[in-house]
Formats: structure tokens, sequence, C-alpha cells
């Protein structure tokens, strides 16, 4: 008899290979089987003896099977902890073997993991047979990405509040373990916080507060409830804040911008509303021009338009000539119910402080700089709408309601210092000017005829530019 196999007769620990005799009537191997076909998976040699129907048998060459041993089932060894923050890595080492692979394609005996996974490695011997390790897992949590926020500029006796950002817990350099913390520097003062994450990952951040001698202590002002309304935008010159409720009180001291003694200049006081029940807040706004830390000085109380709405309060302020130069402090409050003071708390509003700095202004647009042409009075002019925002429109008011070409052609818009920023041309008597580019303030709008400036009582406008 011969005896077939079904594949290699060498091969690794696990494996078998299938033997068959040729066909007999009877069969009997090596093994003890009496079947046409025997499976081997153990070294060894294996043959077989056949008998015919005369009952006479033969037997077979040998066959020989080779099984070749598993390597050893390697081992993970981690160089630290499989769980770690984002940045961080770990060393996945395989115990020794002739060839490595690994589940992210490596084939060194280590790698390095810095992403969350799940790491096995496959080994193999000189005789090619292999095992693979059991899966070794590595997390990676996401850090904390820490800040601080809230206004880190106060006066002298004034309290700040910093707000970490979001994380697990919070350790202050003041020992606070709070997200927040209300602080009252005597002086510049840096504070610290440390956050971690759920995940144990941690990150620190710093803010450093600084003092200022805001020329006096001023009264404390503040309101409590936001339901009936707040201040939600304040517009001034360069000033151009909008905010959320700050729990009845804002320092915005850190916001700031500079009016020149003798001009005059747009103020935008908008309300904020918390629901659907909008109320009718009352609305003032001081600023210290004497600098002697009150809001109490004739003249202090700058702006306080009459009654109350729910809509935003246009005006002006009118910096007096009497105004110290340097930087002071300007109130603004809403209140619901009645009007507010600059000093106390009331329930229902918002008070929130800003910084003014006050100059002198080197060049003013004076009636010296405005000559007179025959007949101007013929050519009264109006500008509308006053305040503009957008489009200031022109109208030419003629006795006959007709434009003079020969003598009004051209119109100019001067700023405070009297110079030029805006020039066209009056092709009719109407004219739209675009005026959304203008920065918010005082101005003043001029017609040209025969290169001559107009009459200043007849052709001279003053307009309020706000946005």
């Amino acid at each position: 008899p011969t005896i077939t196999a079904s594949g290699a007769t060498t091969f690794c620990q696990g494996g078998s290979v299938t033997l068959t005799s040729s066909a007999a009537t009877s069969y009997a191997w090596s093994t003890g089987a009496t079947t046409q076909t025997i499976s081997a998976s153990t070294n060894g040699s294996y043959a077989v003896t056949v008998t015919n129907a005369n009952n006479c048998s033969a037997t077979s060459g040998s066959t020989t099977v080779t099984v070749n041993a598993l390597p050893t089932t390697p081992i993970i060894t981690a160089s630290g902890a499989t769980t770690f923050c984002q940045g961080g890595s770990v060393t996945l080492t395989s115990s020794a073997a002739t060839s490595y692979a690994w589940s992210n394609g490596a084939t060194t005996q280590a790698i390095s993991a810095s992403s969350t996974g799940s790491f096995s490695v496959t080994v193999t011997n000189a005789n090619g047979c292999s095992a693979t390790s059991i899966a070794t897992t590595v997390t990676v949590t996401t850090n904390v990405a820490a800040s601080i926020s809230g206004n880190t500029s106060v006066c002298l006796g004034s309290a700040t509040t910093l707000i970490a950002s979001t994380g697990n817990t919070f350790s202050w350099s003041t020992g606070a373990t709070t997200q927040s913390i209300n602080v009252s520097p005597t002086a510049i003062t840096t504070y610290t916080v440390t956050i971690t994450s759920a995940g144990g990952c941690t990150s620190t951040a710093s803010a450093t507060v600084s003092i200022s001698n805001c020329g006096g202590t001023y009264c404390n002002a503040n309101g409590l409830n936001k339901s009936k309304g707040y201040i939600y935008k304040v517009k001034l010159n360069t000033i151009n804040k909008t905010s959320g409720w700050n729990g009845g009180y804002a320092n915005f001291l850190t916001t700031s911008t500079t009016l020149t003694k003798g001009n005059s200049y747009g103020v935008i006081i908008t309300p904020g509303y918390s629901s659907f029940s909008i109320k009718c807040l009352y609305t003032r706004v001081w600023i210290d021009w004497n600098q002697d830390g009150d809001f109490n000085d004739p003249g202090e109380l700058v702006f306080a338009p009459s009654g109350s709405s729910f809509f935003p309060r246009f005006g002006s302020i009118n910096v007096p000539a009497s105004a110290l130069n340097g930087t002071t402090r300007m109130r603004v409050a809403m209140r619901y119910g009645a009007v507010p003071t600059p000093c106390g708390t009331f329930n229902f509003g918002e008070v929130e402080d800003y910084t003014i700095t006050v100059n002198s202004s080197n060049t003013r647009f004076d009636d010296s700089q405005i000559t007179s042409i025959p007949n101007s009075t013929d050519y009264n002019f109006v500008v509308y709408p006053n305040p503009a925002s957008d489009v200031l429109s022109i109208q030419l008011n003629n006795a006959d309601g007709s434009l003079n070409n020969d003598q009004v052609t051209q119109v100019e818009i001067l700023d405070m210092s009297g110079k030029i920023i805006l020039h066209t041309i009056l092709q009719s008597s109407e004219k739209q000017i675009n005026v959304s580019q203008l920065q918010a303030g005082i101005y003043f709008v001029r017609l040209i005829a025969n290169g001559d400036n107009v009459n200043i009582n007849s052709k001279l406008q003053r307009i309020i530019i706000t946005h």
C-alpha cells in the first residue's frame, strides 16, 4: 500500500495532517487505527498494513510526521502606567523571540504607545512557529486647557472675580478649591490655579491683577436682580462694550476712551432682558470730572434721559472746559422702577464702571476758520436724520427750491478739530452721504461755493454720528 498525505508532514504544534492508505479490504495502522484515513498531529513514523479478500497482507513504507514546538506565548511589559494624560506615552516591550509583529504594524521588540488602543504582539521562533500575546489596553485621557477670565485691573479697595475654565477640581494659590474666587489685592498680585480633569490630567494658568489709584474710593452701587432688565451695551466714542448680566455690577475699568475738553460725544446705552418680560428702565451716566472720588459735583450727571424706556437711550455728553486732565471714572446705571443714583443697592437693574481719560484739544474748529460769501442766506440747508448712523441726507432750501451750481457745488464734513474727513459734490438740491464708516461723535457739515466757505450761521450744521 501507499500513504498519501493531505499536506505538509512538518508543521507547528496545534496543526495536523491527514494520511490516507491506498484501497484494500482492511487496514491496520501503526497507531492501531483500522480506517483507511487517519489524522496525525504528533511526531512519529506512520505505516499501514492492508489485507485483501484472500487474506493476503502487505505493509507500506513509513511516513514521518514532524511537529515543531510553538514559542512561549509572549508577555508584554509596560514601562509605566497604561492610562495617562494627553502628551504622554508608555513603552511596551515583548518577551524575547526571533521576530515580532505588533498589532500596530511595528516589527521591533519594543514600541512606544501614545494613543488609546489595544496592543498585542505575535512572535515567531526559528522553526517558523508563532504565538500571540494577550492584548494590553492603553488609555489616553484628554487634557484640560486651563485659563482664567475676569477683570485684572481694579481700583485700590475694590474686588474682582477670577473664574477658572471648566474642570473637575480646582486648586488656587490662595488655597481656594472653587472654580471662581473673589480677590481684593492691595498690591499687584499673581493668582494661579491648577485644574484637574475627571481623568486626572492637570493644567495650570495664572493671572496678574494690577492695582490703580482711581482718584479716591468710590461708593459702591449695584443691582440685585436681572429679571426686569440690565445693561446690555454701552457706546461712547471708542467704548463699544457689549456684556450680559454681570451680577448687578461690572468693573470695566480696563475699558476706556479719551474725551477732549470742549467737545461733545454721542452716547448710546442699550438695555438687555433675560426673558420676554420687557420692562422700562431709567438710565443715568455720571463722570467724575474733578477726579475727587465721587459723582456728586455739579455737572457730573452727564446723561439723564427723561422717563424710562425699553429702547436704547441716545444722547450726547459734553466735556466741560473745567474737567481735570487725566484718568477718571464713568458710572453707568440702569434701574427698573425708579431713577438710579450713583451709590447704593437697588432691586432691579445693573451698574457698570468705565475709565475716561480727559485731555485738552490742541486744535479746535472755530469761527475764525469760516468766511462769508455774498447772499449766503439764500442757501440755507438742513441735514437729517440727526443723529445719523448710516446715511445722512442734505437738503438745500433755496428761496425758490432750486440749486445754483455757480455758488454752491460741494459738501464737506469736518471733525471737531476742523479736519476735513469727507468731501463730495452736491449735484442736486438733495444729497445722500454714507457716514457708516465714521466714528461716533460730533461733526460739522458745510457747503462750499466757488471755493469759499459758506457763512457759519446759515451754512454750518452740527451733526451727531452714532452706531
